[in-house]
């Protein structure tokens, strides 16, 4: 059986606190390897122009193994863990619902129609949803996902 590879992206916040961002894939395996990085570095991506280069710094992405970054915290007081962006997507061919927060949310990417959502349907917003869809799976069928919407939340952690 293959399992499905898990990826690990944690974020530095102002206050020197860690969250980390967990989704899965595809087994990897020889032959997909390259493509399958590209793919979870084209997420880290993405996810960066949710956050803003100055909120919330990667510092380690753990895809089989770890890459520490050697980044100190952000310098934007803005740049806090507790401001999420709580992504809901599913699996079309269960319908199942799953969440998967990203800290240090990016506020000016607040849709001005729905000011408690991300505005995806252009710019940063879109090139998320695109690289999510294109590498994220469904963690029990290992299924391509859907974005639903992506929420902003606070969180006390």
């Amino acid at each position: 059986m293959a399992y499905q590879t898990e990826v690990f992206m944690s974020y530095l916040d102002y206050g020197s606190e860690t969250s980390v961002v967990r989704a899965r894939g595809i087994p990897l395996t020889a032959a997909n390897f390259d493509a399958q990085v590209a793919l979870w570095e084209a997420l880290e991506d993405a996810i960066s122009g949710t956050t803003e280069v100055a909120l919330g710094n990667l510092v380690k992405l753990s895809i089989g193994h770890a890459e520490p970054s050697g980044l100190s915290a952000p310098v934007s007081a803005l740049a806090q863990r507790e401001a999420k962006w709580l992504v809901h997507y599913h699996a079309p061919t269960t319908g199942k619902k799953y969440t998967m927060e990203i800290p240090c949310a990016d506020l000016t990417l607040l849709d001005p129609n729905a000011r408690d959502r991300m505005l995806v349907a252009s710019g940063d917003g879109a090139t998320f949803v695109g690289a999510f869809e294109g590498v994220v799976r469904a963690p029990d069928d290992g299924a391509a996902v859907v974005v639903d919407y992506i929420l902003h939340v606070g969180r006390n952690t």
